[in-house]
């Protein structure tokens, strides 16, 4: 079961601002590969929700394979 189903609309856009602000975070600040596996599923459970009550069909297969994150330290 999908933790966000019990959400409402409002409550899930709040919850895909703030994950979509992790992410930003991890990888322009602070990059670790847990956090950034673990912010990256969260967020894909939320859109999933979002596509599901939307009437959307998203597959994660759909997104490209070779995309890559190129993370530079400073």
């Amino acid at each position: 079961m999908n933790p966000f189903q019990s959400l409402d609309q409002e409550s899930l856009l709040d919850a895909l601002t703030e994950y979509y602000y992790r992410y930003r975070l991890i990888l322009d600040k602070s990059w670790n590969e847990k956090e950034f596996t673990e912010t990256r599923d969260t967020l894909l459970c939320i859109l999933d929700e979002l596509n599901r009550r939307n009437g959307y069909i998203f597959r994660l297969e759909e997104i490209s394979g070779d995309m890559s994150v190129d993370v530079q330290s400073t």
